[in-house]
């Protein structure tokens, strides 16, 4: 896979003196063009659930009709890494956790933060499946002392392995742009 293989290349001064020095780098900044673009809803995004094992190129086939549109996906979803921004997969997860905190009993243990609860989690028993009736829960973080002084029901722990899952769950919520878009985008990337 080829992230930048079809963003333009252009002429830059890699060392700023007097003299200048030119060579070919790849314009990155087209992203923030196509991001505009997006932003003022010229394109169509439509949410998608990366599942365990799914993997950008496969995605940009599936959606688009090959791997060369995969730089698309990462643009769209503002992915710098294609590694540790993509969600990992169970077992790329664990052996993560593992080379990071030893062993994952050892993440289930370590503390992230602590919290206070301000409100907990509501809803409204007549309109329970719908979302503007439910109330999130309100935490703050504190510190050990004062997570050790209040009461029981109103104070939480953030333990390492619960934070780590979180944020790998988090990367699976992305978008993909509509494919009638796809090519177009790809031939505006090409001439900017």
């Amino acid at each position: 896979m080829n992230y930048f293989k079809f963003l333009p290349k252009v002429a830059y001064d890699i060392k700023g003196t007097a003299t200048p020095y030119y060579t070919q780098a790849t314009n990155i900044m087209v992203r923030q063009k196509i991001r505009e673009a997006v932003k003022s809803e010229i394109i169509t995004l439509y949410p998608y659930r990366v599942e365990d094992g799914d993997r950008p190129d496969i995605l940009a086939t599936m959606y688009y009709g090959g791997p060369e549109f995969t730089w698309l996906i990462f643009m769209i979803n503002d992915i710098k890494d294609p590694y540790y921004d993509w969600p990992l997969t169970t077992i790329e997860w664990e052996s993560y956790m593992k080379a990071k905190y030893g062993a994952l009993d050892t993440a289930q243990s370590a503390v992230h933060e602590y919290y206070q609860i301000i409100r907990a989690a509501t809803t409204n028993s007549t309109m329970a499946d719908d979302d503007s009736a439910i109330n999130s829960e309100v935490k703050y973080i504190i510190d050990s002392t004062t997570y050790d002084s209040l009461a029981s029901g109103s104070k939480g722990v953030m333990y390492k392995y619960d934070w780590e899952f979180e944020m790998n769950e988090g990367k699976r919520s992305i978008k993909l742009i509509d494919d009638a878009f796809a090519t177009q985008i790809m031939s505006e990337a090409r001439k900017a």
